[in-house]
């Protein structure tokens, strides 16, 4: 390559791949599925740490936050395995079902210990929608 090459041509901008990336046929539906998916089970424990922080000790808001990662990540390969077996839209919507309910019992809950169960049955029953996201 010649010196005047790379003068005429210029610097290639950091932003330039991102525009490329942009331009993707369906980039913004991936996208927008992708930020949906992923923001509400990264904001569940801290909303479930502070809604059970507020009325309850910090001690027994982290063991329901405990309570609900252990329940899902106990439960999670059994979850994919079911999408994976039927259709994910049953499975989803089971999931959601159960998530909606435990979450609704677990607001109206008044025992500390039944806040803790009822935080797990959450993480047990969390819809799996992250991992079915299409790949292209």
């Amino acid at each position: 390559m010649a010196p005047t090459e790379l003068t005429e041509a210029g610097p290639r901008r950091p932003t330039a791949g991102y525009r490329d990336l942009i331009r993707v046929p369906g980039f913004w539906r991936l996208a927008t599925v992708g930020m949906v998916s992923k923001i509400p089970p990264a904001m569940a424990g801290l909303s479930l740490l502070l809604l059970i922080g507020r009325d309850y000790s910090y001690t027994t808001a982290g063991l329901a936050v405990s309570g609900s990662a252990i329940g899902q990540g106990l439960t999670a390969p059994l979850r994919g395995r079911l999408a994976d077996q039927h259709s994910p839209r049953p499975v989803l919507l089971t999931c959601l079902a159960g998530h909606l309910t435990a979450t609704v019992l677990l607001l109206l809950a008044v025992h500390v210990a039944i806040v803790d169960a009822l935080a797990g049955a959450m993480g047990a029953s969390a819809p799996p929608v992250a991992v079915m996201m299409p790949v292209g």
